[in-house]
């Protein structure tokens, strides 16, 4: 199983490590968080690193996801996906198992989905980032 680490350690990062267990396609690594947090965990998943520390990771990871949340702008989101493109991690789509996906396009970059969404036809997706939350 391939490992991923998420860089955010706040509260989207809880329901995205939620929707990751319940995939079972990645085991998660670990966190990375803007400020320095070592010896903290997040739902029993350590804190590994810092926003700094990306580029030495990537020696030992090859797939991140953002995992934090969007408040008022999506700039800090934008910023980590682009700082994570061009250090070259894969950055893949992440579906729940109970959401029910029918007839939707190609989704070329980063993506999440919780439980219990249904996506149907005439779906599109607009920005980088898109996730899902019933």
């Amino acid at each position: 199983m391939d490992e991923i680490i998420l860089v955010g350690a706040g509260g989207h990062a809880r329901v995205c490590i939620e929707v990751i267990e319940q995939g079972g396609q990645y085991k998660i690594a670990g966190l990375v968080e803007k400020n320095d947090t070592s010896g903290h965990n997040n739902l029993g998943y350590p804190i590994i690193g810092t926003d700094n520390d990306l580029a030495n990771l990537r020696q030992k990871y090859e797939y991140a996801l953002v995992t934090i949340g969007q408040v008022k702008s999506a700039a800090t989101r934008v910023q980590l996906f682009d700082l994570l493109n061009d250090l070259e991690y894969k950055l893949p789509v992440i579906f729940s198992p109970d959401t029910l996906l029918v007839k939707i396009p190609f989704i070329p970059f980063m993506f999440s989905i919780t439980s219990l969404v249904s996506i149907s036809v005439n779906f599109t997706v607009s920005s980088k980032f898109f996730n899902v939350i019933p």
